[in-house]
């Protein structure tokens, strides 16, 4: 059996949504899941992609997560809200989010939205990539359940917190920062774990406080090791800039969310866009972004180093690469679901031959 198949893009968007619909999450909503996963994976966030969805859909099922949450602002001001997710898929509660300070910014020219009782919600620079069609900067940031120690600890205490910024260009194609605090993401571990090989020792602790190289180290106990005391200090900023500000759970107080599907998370973000027309003319912003990443690029190389890379291009030339090719996907996670396809009746994935 080879260790990867390739998926057409299309067919993968079919198949969630397939499955998806019959939990009576509502088409349109069940498109921008879709829409959301499939980039991850399109992207090369393979941690973030199609390996999540059962657990998502175990807890629709479960109802750890509601399938016709109702959406709420507890306040608002011109450019600020607080959104209540209503224990909703944090897909759509940030989606929604998104769209409502793109919406504040247009007038206000800058909107900050938090957001509470939502749920995981795969890739941050998902949302953040929604302003960049209206000319706009757009920054998210999550807290989540606690799966890193804190610098100098070995115990779990905060979370890995993901932070997103898209940032236009002109000529160039977007900067577009997708971070964890942590050495990695958690999804990486588990897709170690899944396709059988080993980590790198600067990983994941073990419940023992030990460096270890074994990716099942990671759920039995073990914590993800903070991107040293800086990625720690952004983790702490993280949390309270999502979590302490908008009323949402915080560390402990956040179960794992694909563990405890019968529960509530109560994960807490927060989206802000920036209109770029109320500070200067779009078009001048994007010549000036464009000439930070031509100087960037253009500089000297270290050894061992042929091209100076920004953010987000590794994952633009990805996902147009698989858009033509197909996504490669692990083995493993096809077969996880190929068995849903049976649980729920539906075609099974096709590979691309």
């Amino acid at each position: 059996m080879p260790a990867y198949y390739k998926i057409e893009s299309d067919n993968l968007t079919r198949f969630i949504i397939d499955i998806l619909v019959q939990t009576d999450i509502a088409p349109g909503q069940a498109v921008i899941i879709a829409d959301t996963l499939v980039r991850a994976d399109l992207r090369g966030i393979n941690s973030h992609g199609m390996i999540r969805f059962p657990f998502y859909v175990k807890r629709l099922l479960d109802g750890g997560t509601k399938v016709n949450p109702n959406f709420s602002i507890e306040r608002e001001s011109i450019a600020t809200a607080v959104f209540n997710g209503d224990n909703g898929m944090g897909q759509i509660v940030t989606y929604q989010a998104m769209n409502l300070a793109i919406n504040k910014a247009k007038k206000a020219g800058i909107a900050y939205i938090t957001i509470n009782n939502s749920n995981h919600f795969g890739i941050a620079s998902y949302y953040a990539m929604q302003a960049l069609e209206h000319d706009m900067i757009g920054i998210v940031w999550s807290n989540g359940p606690s799966n890193m120690a804190p610098w100098g600890g070995s115990s779990r205490v905060i979370g890995n917190n993901p932070l997103a910024v898209a940032i236009p260009a002109g000529e160039r194609d977007p900067i577009v920062l997708d971070i964890s605090m942590g050495k990695v993401a958690g999804g990486k571990v588990r897709l170690a774990a899944k396709e059988g090989k080993k980590i790198p020792k600067d990983w994941i602790i073990s419940k023992e406080g030990r460096v270890t190289d074994d990716p099942e180290d990671l759920p039995d106990g073990g914590a993800l090791m903070a991107l040293g005391h800086k990625g720690y200090g952004l983790a702490i900023v993280g949390e309270v800039l999502s979590g302490v500000l908008s009323g949402a759970g915080l560390l402990t107080q956040i179960p794992m969310w694909f563990k405890a599907t019968g529960q509530a998370t109560n994960i807490g973000h927060m989206v802000m866009t920036i209109n770029i027309e109320d500070f200067m003319e779009t078009v001048v912003f994007k010549k000036r972004v464009d000439y930070l990443i031509d100087e960037l690029k253009a500089s000297k190389l270290a050894a061992g180093y042929d091209e100076i890379l920004v953010p987000g291009e590794i994952e633009v030339r990805k996902e147009r690469e698989q858009l033509q090719d197909g996504i490669e996907l692990p083995a493993r996670i096809i077969d996880e679901l190929d068995q849903m396809a049976q649980d729920f009746q539906v075609p099974a994935i096709k590979r691309v031959d």
